[in-house]
């Protein structure tokens, strides 16, 4: 008895070749575009690489305090870690930051290149406004 190939079969295989290619193409440019933002940001490209400290590098880079790196290891609340941590890095590189550090959690194989490859550059020094800074004094 031979097995015939179904629709959901082929379905399924061509689901699982399209992941492999999309990662096989999404990861090498994601980790250059880390490295490339890096490098902008005055780090070293290198510590895209390692697990843990490049977490710690975009805490840097985005001033973020030490209790969002901690936290990103804390289940469930390490998405709202995640995000915090990505809009700070967003801050520093363009205006809109909300939105380009939410995308970047959501679709970092397209943000991370054009952070590091796109015109944008880091704002040495720029710290994004507290809640106190940015109130009207009057």
């Amino acid at each position: 008895m031979t097995l015939e190939p179904t629709l959901f079969g082929e379905l399924g295989i061509a689901l699982a070749v399209g992941t492999v290619v999309f990662t096989l193409v999404a990861v090498p440019v994601t980790v250059a575009g880390v490295w490339k933002a890096f490098e902008k940001a005055g780090e070293p490209g290198w510590a895209a690489l390692v697990p843990f400290y490049n977490l710690w590098v975009l805490c840097r880079i985005g001033h973020c305090a030490t209790f969002w790196f901690w936290l990103s290891f804390v289940p469930v609340l390490n998405w709202f870690a995640l995000a915090r941590i990505n809009v700070g890095v967003a801050d520093q590189f363009v205006d809109r930051g909300v939105p380009f550090g939410l995308a970047m959690l959501v679709a970092p194989w397209l943000c991370w290149p054009l952070l590091g490859f796109a015109g944008f550059e880091y704002r040495v020094g720029f710290d994004a406004p507290t809640w106190d800074e940015s109130a009207d004094p009057a």
